[in-house]
């Protein structure tokens, strides 16, 4: 899978810093037709026997944008996804009575590809994991219920706390100059509309009705930039945002999260100040999106 022939002895190096005491968080990228079934009941069975000290074991769905080459590379269906979930619920138990650990945790995408509830905030032993989608969901619901959690920011990058590597490109640090939450005293009474992916449009339009803000939109941005299964908000593109804004253009403001953006540009190298409309940047996590939208100080 790696295209490398030396790829499997990476495993010599992971069992050295597991011997170490080094805490080390995995992740599994399943693609189906591939690794998954038999194959992640194997993998997941090598992490029982042999990986055990690893602190947590994301398994999280292939994304394919309409560039992939490969044939074989297919993104995940829902049966799959729901599958996929009963192994690693599985496994889960199994480990829980062997290490008093879950380990392996299935991500936020796999459980709205199945159309699954996400777990509470609580059933997540480790929060290391929620830059690769695991758990970042109900730390967004209770930061936004203003229940006592410190609220999660997605940062741009997923290399971005490596130690000494430069703030610059990928890597660079989210602009919060864009945010505008200072203005709250005027936007509570604005026609408002939250621009996001196609994974969150449901969770956040459920969301707003248990503070009955059925006024407020939440319109999916369809990613046309990427195509495929790709629905992460945070590869929407200047271009998808900008015709998303033109297709609905009755609101006053826009809000956006800041990890659709790197040193304030768009993945496609525009700035938000070219957007054709009123569009606010706000940090990505409940906390954030409750006082852009006035229900919280």
């Amino acid at each position: 899978m790696l295209r490398n022939e030396r790829g499997a002895s990476s495993l010599i190096w992971l069992s050295k810093l597991l011997e170490l005491g080094i805490e080390v968080h995995g992740q599994i990228v399943l693609c189906p037709g591939i690794n998954d079934y038999e194959v992640l009941e194997d993998t997941l069975e090598t992490v029982f026997s042999i990986y055990n000290k690893l602190r947590s074991v994301a398994i999280v769905p292939l994304g394919v944008s309409k560039y992939s080459r490969s044939p074989n590379m297919k993104p995940m269906s829902s049966s799959q996804a729901c599958d996929t979930l009963e192994i690693i619920s599985k496994w889960q138990n199994i480990c829980s009575q062997a290490f008093k650990r879950k380990i392996l945790y299935g991500s936020d995408e796999l459980y709205l590809i199945a159309g699954v509830e996400i777990p509470d905030y609580n059933f997540y032993e480790v929060k290391e994991q929620l830059e690769n989608g695991v758990g970042l969901i109900s730390n967004f619901r209770e930061s936004f219920r203003a229940n006592n959690i410190t609220p999660f920011n997605v940062r741009s990058g997923f290399f971005q706390q490596v130690d000494g590597a430069p703030a610059i490109g990928y890597r660079a640090i989210t602009q919060s100059k864009y945010n505008m939450l200072q203005k709250l005293e005027t936007s509570q009474d604005q026609n408002t509309a939250i621009l996001t992916g196609g994974y969150t449009k449901e969770f956040l339009s459920d969301l707003l009705k248990e503070v009955s803000l059925d006024t407020v939109g939440v319109i999916e941005v369809e990613n046309r930039f990427f195509g495929g299964n790709i629905k992460v908000s945070g590869l929407m593109t200047f271009s998808d945002i900008s015709r998303t804004i033109n297709e609905n253009p009755k609101f006053d403001r826009y809000l956006i999260p800041d990890c659709a953006l790197s040193d304030g540009r768009f993945i496609d190298d525009f700035r938000v100040e070219d957007l054709p409309a009123n569009v606010e940047v706000v940090t990505a996590n409940g906390l954030a999106l409750a006082k852009s939208l006035g229900l919280r100080n």
